[in-house]
């Protein structure tokens, strides 16, 4: 819009100026926080750095009933699912990373699972969480699926419990990195021969081979303490814990 202009005396003005309406500067800011915020949101749904996922779409389970819930993953491509290996109140978090052996299966975690989080927003979640909090650790880059072991970290002196009904077929010791003194034992789950749920950092076990085991119920034995190792989940934890870890592999024969 154009208006007249006027001298200091009143007459009219051979120059001509433009009117302009002043913006609202508050609308502005306003607009442009709501765009940022759209930006934000979009980076989390859709390959942010940092998300939080909640798997129980695609298994058919309600979100509202994992609270309080006995398991924790399922095996991918199967209908093997994974229970606490402890008392609920015993367990602080279960941390998901690759499994040093490649040909270990996929664990698909049931419920919200933090992925890609930075270890502080992990680590202040546990400590305000009445429940187990599940999370993605960094990569190691051993060439396997992010999620192909667990890392269920514990309070001191917690009993370990199978994760599954099965039989034990394999209990051997051996030396953690060489110098700490560990338990391996595994178990072939009811129904799936072609599998073998594999548990370390044990101590005083409760079973042997043969042993017939049932999921919640059946005491493994004792978690170990490796408080002189420095473990990479226990950067996501709020303070020290010792954890069991649990991987399930093909069954291979062994060679005679």
């Amino acid at each position: 819009m154009e208006i007249e202009s006027r001298d200091k005396t009143g007459r009219r003005s051979n120059r001509w100026r433009v009117y302009r309406p002043r913006r609202n500067r508050g609308f502005l800011l306003a607009l442009t926080f709501a765009f940022i915020v759209c930006l934000v949101l979009w980076g989390r749904g859709f390959g942010g750095k940092s998300s939080e996922i909640d798997f129980t779409e695609e298994l058919n389970i309600s979100s509202s009933t994992l609270e309080g819930t006995s398991f924790f993953s399922r095996v991918s491509s199967t209908d093997l699912i994974l229970h606490f290996p402890a008392d609920f109140s015993e367990i602080i978090a279960v941390g998901f990373h690759q499994a040093s052996d490649p040909k270990a299966h996929s664990l698909e975690p049931i419920g919200h699972c933090f992925v890609d989080e930075a270890t502080q927003t992990v680590s202040e979640t546990i400590s305000k969480s009445k429940f187990p909090v599940l999370f993605v650790m960094n990569t190691r880059g051993r060439g396997g699926s992010s999620t192909s072991a667990a890392d269920v970290a514990v309070k001191p002196g917690t009993l370990i419990r199978s994760p599954v009904d099965g039989v034990v077929t394999k209990i051997e010791t051996y030396y953690l990195y060489g110098k700490n003194p560990d338990y391996h034992v595994e178990i072939e789950p009811r129904g799936h021969p072609e599998l073998r749920v594999a548990m370390i950092h044990l101590d005083e076990l409760e079973v042997k081979v043969g042993s017939s085991v049932k999921h919640e119920q059946t005491v493994v034995g004792k978690i170990r303490r490796l408080s002189r190792l420095k473990s990479q989940i226990n950067r996501y934890l709020p303070e020290h814990y010792d954890h069991v870890h649990i991987q399930v592999n093909p069954y291979e024969p062994e060679e005679e």
